[in-house]
């Protein structure tokens, strides 16, 4: 019996910014955005495989041992590229219904003490007397995860190793103590709190739902065909001479 199992490699990405300018750094991240949300032809190749593969065994090898895995992978897939759009969708019908009645929603006009319990979990849940936590609640836990994920591949092993011998370490991601923040750590969470509190909406009307809806039509229509565009990435980090060896003779003559 054949089992596969990952290797998980650790990497350190880098955001998309292009030599040429700001513009060409927006124009670089949409074209690795469509990139991405070509995933989504994954999922219509999932549902093929998955039929196929019903169709063609026998139904005594048909065991939930084998077919949990696929389940897994195809709701994995859809939660990455359907949810999000479908999200957008029903919070933009529910904002419109929401403002088109008075601010108000008829069937969540009563108190919480006369509405059945169904009704009162549906008015809680979509936000119709607290129109903004449903986003904040979803909001504090992106912004948690993401300030624990760099301080962890990021600042942890930067602090680790002070003496900046290795390559690895030193990524810090560029984070230093500013004026306002008095250090790296209260700097990341300023960043973050203003990429996702400020930014990440309209940001993402364009680089989400804009790529989805793209990448949608483009699998419907074309199939799983579409341009490689490679993104710029900007590598700041100072290679240490004891690690210039290992890289390649062009990238080791323009390291500073």
């Amino acid at each position: 019996r054949l089992r596969l199992r990952p290797v998980y490699l650790p990497v350190k990405a880098t955001s998309v910014v292009s030599d040429e300018g700001c513009l060409q750094t927006w124009v670089d991240r949409w074209h690795q955005a469509k990139r991405h949300s070509q995933g989504v032809a994954e999922l219509s190749y999932t549902v093929l495989a998955l039929c196929d593969t019903v169709q063609q065994l026998p139904s005594e090898l048909l065991s939930w041992e084998m077919l949990s895995p696929i389940a897994r992978h195809l709701f994995r897939l859809v939660y990455m590229h359907c949810f999000p759009p479908c999200q957008f969708v029903a919070m933009a019908i529910l904002a419109g219904y929401y403002y088109c009645n008075g601010r108000s929603v008829p069937m969540c006009q009563s108190s919480s003490a006369a509405l059945p319990p169904a009704a009162l979990m549906l008015c809680v849940l979509a936000g119709t007397w607290a129109p903004a936590w449903p986003v904040m609640v979803s909001t504090i836990f992106l912004v948690v995860s993401n300030v624990h994920f760099m301080i962890v591949c990021f600042l942890q092993p930067s602090e680790w190793r002070r003496d900046q011998s290795s390559l690895w370490h030193s990524e810090d991601g560029g984070l230093r103590a500013t004026r306002l923040c008095a250090s790296a750590r209260a700097t990341l969470v300023l960043t973050v709190v203003l990429d996702l509190v400020v930014l990440g909406g309209p940001v993402m009307l364009l680089y989400g739902l804009g790529s989805a809806l793209l990448a949608f039509w483009s699998v419907s229509v074309r199939g799983n065909r579409f341009e490689y565009v490679t993104a710029s990435k900007a590598l700041g980090a100072q290679v240490p001479e004891s690690e210039r060896e290992l890289l390649p003779s062009r990238c080791a003559a323009e390291s500073p």
